[in-house]
């Protein structure tokens, strides 16, 4: 059981032990804002897609105008060598997160970064629609050293999620459980984040372009049947970045 401010680690089935590689951060770098960038990057994905995917991420607002309204078709095309499709933002928000441990009584903390990717126009088996976010979660604890280190990550596909212990994920950025990043695909049907890595051709470093969400106003744009945009992970919003798994 869970509630408010209250967490047992031992219900979550996620392991204590860090991954083979899980390099820490310290902790005044969640907070400061010259340094959050690096913290995102750090965790950033590496954006997989499907070999037959045509429907790639784009930025969500330009210039003050939001992207893409009333698009109807896949945008934007992939580039010339058909390897990595053009440049896209990552977005993404760092949340503290205290807890009181149930089993102890002893209060502890986490950090959890939220990436967030755009979609002008997203396609599935039953049929497309305008606009769609894709979403993710890093959590950070405290390590022996007082700094952070790794301690899960959740994806979300279609309105579901799951979470790993980050040394059980299947796939990083060195291709194997080795690297600090994770390797995280867009399903062909709908774009719902996946650990699975097959079939997949084309990539793009998220670490290459983020893109902190704090002080934009998404919420000014309607972003249709898509309900996951950043501002519902701010502490006013929808999701609540510290009980999400």
């Amino acid at each position: 059981m869970m509630i408010r401010g209250v967490i047992t680690l031992c219900l979550l089935g996620l392991s204590t032990v860090p991954a083979l590689a899980n390099d820490p951060i310290d902790e005044w770098k969640f907070t400061n804002a010259a340094t959050k960038d690096e913290v995102a990057k750090a965790g950033a994905p590496d954006w997989n897609f499907d070999k037959d995917e045509k429907c790639f991420p784009s930025a969500a607002i330009w210039d003050g105008k939001q992207s893409g309204a009333g698009l109807k078709n896949c945008a934007p095309k992939t580039a010339a060598n058909d390897i990595h499709p053009w440049a896209f933002p990552t977005y993404y928000r760092i949340q503290r997160c205290d807890y009181t441990d149930s089993r102890t009584g002893q209060p502890f903390r986490e950090y959890h970064v939220m990436y967030n990717v755009f979609f002008a126009y997203s396609t599935n088996s039953i049929g497309g629609h305008d606009y769609d976010w894709e979403w993710a979660i890093l959590k950070w604890k405290k390590g022996n050293n007082g700094q952070y280190i790794r301690r899960s990550i959740v994806l979300e596909a279609h309105g579901k999620t799951k979470e790993w212990a980050w040394d059980k994920y299947p796939n990083t950025n060195e291709w194997t459980k080795n690297g600090n990043r994770p390797i995280i695909k867009f399903g062909w049907d709908g774009h719902g984040l996946e650990a699975d890595i097959r079939n997949n051709k084309k990539w793009f470093n998220g670490r290459d372009w983020v893109s902190n969400t704090e002080g934009v106003n998404f919420s000014q744009y309607n972003w249709g049947k898509a309900n996951s945009n950043p501002d519902t992970f701010a502490p006013w919003g929808s999701h609540d970045l510290c009980y999400v798994a």
